[in-house]
């Protein structure tokens, strides 16, 4: 037999069914991977066009795998698109964007700008659909990058005007003044008041940031407050703990743990990559000049605080161990949460500038328990050249290793130094 030797001819869903089903079982008996593939990526759209989502799904899927197995990246590739395109018909951006972008990457290893600059558009336009208009602005370059053509040229400089006046609603500008406020209130009380009285106001900040999450129709702003519930929530689960019966290097993981497990949470539910967050290494100079000025800033603060040791001595491998878990939990774990998630999606919202300021304040108002005035300044000033390293790298790498190294002199070595 023949491939593509049966008979097409009716347009009936279920002689096309048929066909396809019978073209998988042909082609599959005789080891022939692709074609099989072909065959079921042929069966998955008659199902996706009567709107059967999860067996158009089954059939996609079962292709990648195929695929995969044979280290067939175009065909990798173009299982990818189909899922994608699925996920498209049924509005689930972040598994579109998902498919997508993984698609995308196969790409790099293949030489194919036409595709690299459809795929590039298509993921660009959904971004934007999303409100984050950053990510889409990176794609739209990417597609002008393979091949420049004048609509995409319009897509882009016509966002990137937008973003350029990217201003919140009176409502929604209020909104987030009167939360920075509120935040710095509730850690006032935390720290110099009664700590239940701060807990609860963390939880009601807690409740009304889910609350407006939930009720807003603007989506970049809806991605905003669903970053910003991580904050309450850490502290909440920070004050309810017994955490002085805790040795405190510890402190730094238990707290550390579930930021992380919201950050990917967060990341996977607004359809962010890796690259969207800053998890890449972009220009590789940079960041590695950019962690020695944890240098600067860990003998600063050191002067500032003066704290206690959180080692009985400089064991190397007691330091080694707690330089990883310092690195890990306050450098990564903060700089994703402020940086690559609050700030980038303020930035949808605000503008960049703002996005700047916003970010760094709410990073200085979560530093008020040091009770020192002197150290707050010194945070915000930290703070806004963090951020301001993100907005022109758009990595947050370099800044982890600053973040993590200036903790290690802060909390492992200069207090048993000096």
């Amino acid at each position: 037999m023949k491939p593509y030797a049966f008979n097409k001819s009716s347009s009936s869903f279920i002689q096309d069914v048929d066909y396809y089903k019978t073209g998988v079982k042909y082609f599959s008996r005789r080891d022939e991977g692709d074609m099989a593939c072909q065959m079921l990526l042929g069966l998955g759209d008659s199902y996706l066009h009567k709107k059967n989502f999860k067996k158009a799904w089954n059939s996609y899927n079962v292709a990648c795998k195929i695929y995969q197995d044979e280290h067939n990246l175009r065909g990798e590739l173009q299982a990818r698109e189909h899922m994608g395109h699925l996920h498209e018909q049924r509005q689930d951006w972040a598994l579109a964007l998902e498919n997508y972008t993984r698609a995308w990457h196969l790409l790099k290893n293949l030489n194919d700008p036409q595709k690299e600059r459809e795929l590039s558009q298509k993921i660009g336009d959904i971004y934007k659909k999303e409100g984050s208009y950053d990510d889409s602005l990176r794609y739209y370059k990417e597609s002008l990058t393979a091949v420049v053509d004048a609509p995409t040229r319009s897509k882009y400089d016509e966002l990137k005007n937008k973003v350029a006046h990217l201003h919140p609603s009176k409502f929604q500008g209020f909104f987030l003044v009167f939360l920075i406020i509120i935040i710095f209130l509730a850690e006032i009380l935390t720290t110099y008041g009664d700590m239940r009285l701060g807990l609860v106001t963390h939880f009601m900040i807690l409740i009304g940031l889910i609350v407006g999450a939930g009720l807003t129709n603007s989506r970049s702003y809806s991605n905003l407050l669903r970053c910003l519930i991580v904050l309450p929530l850490i502290r909440i689960i920070g004050l309810s703990m017994p955490i002085m019966q805790i040795d405190p290097l510890y402190w730094f993981p238990i707290v550390a743990l579930p930021l992380l497990v919201a950050a990917f949470i967060l990341m996977r539910s607004q359809g962010l990559t890796r690259e969207s967050v800053g998890i890449m290494i972009d220009n590789i100079y940079i960041q590695l000049l950019i962690p020695f000025t944890g240098i600067i800033f860990g003998i600063t603060e050191y002067f500032i605080l003066q704290p206690e040791p959180l080692l009985g001595s400089l064991n190397i491998v007691d330091l080694f161990v707690g330089s990883v878990v310092i690195i890990i939990a306050t450098g990564f774990a903060e700089e994703l949460l402020y940086r690559g998630l609050i700030q980038k999606n303020a930035e949808n919202v605000m503008g960049k500038y703002y996005a700047l300021l916003f970010a760094s304040l709410l990073f200085t108002a979560l530093h008020m328990g040091w009770t020192s005035n002197l150290d707050l300044i010194f945070v915000f000033l930290v703070a806004l050249f963090y951020g301001y390293i993100f907005q022109k790298t758009r990595s947050i790498i370099g800044i982890s290793l600053s973040h993590g190294i200036s903790n290690i002199l802060l909390f492992l070595v200069l207090p048993l130094l000096l």
